[in-house]
């Protein structure tokens, strides 16, 4: 497919895997397993994180509420208490 225009914080991508391609506001972090798909589409470029209604938004854009996730993944909304243990992916 030709590479088409592409919204703000967005980058045209080839061959990229649908699970790798981009970070969310919920999912910061991707890899390092990757599906072995192959897109061609815009995906948020470095430094931008799709949120919900699908625009790419720099991080300090996402809504609070999906903040937790961000900064602490695999741990879903942690306890402040909990917050040190769920950063080192225990």
């Amino acid at each position: 497919p030709s590479p088409r225009q592409c919204n703000t914080g967005e980058v045209w991508k080839e061959c990229a895997s649908s699970s790798c391609a981009e970070k969310s506001c919920t999912r910061r972090h991707v890899g390092p397993g990757c599906t072995l798909d192959c897109r061609y589409d815009c995906f948020c470029d470095e430094g931008f994180y799709r949120n919900a209604d699908g625009a790419c938004v720099t991080a300090d854009q996402c809504p609070p509420e999906e903040k937790d996730q961000l900064q602490f993944p695999g741990c879903p909304r942690p306890s402040p208490a909990k917050r040190a243990k769920c950063g080192r992916g225990a």
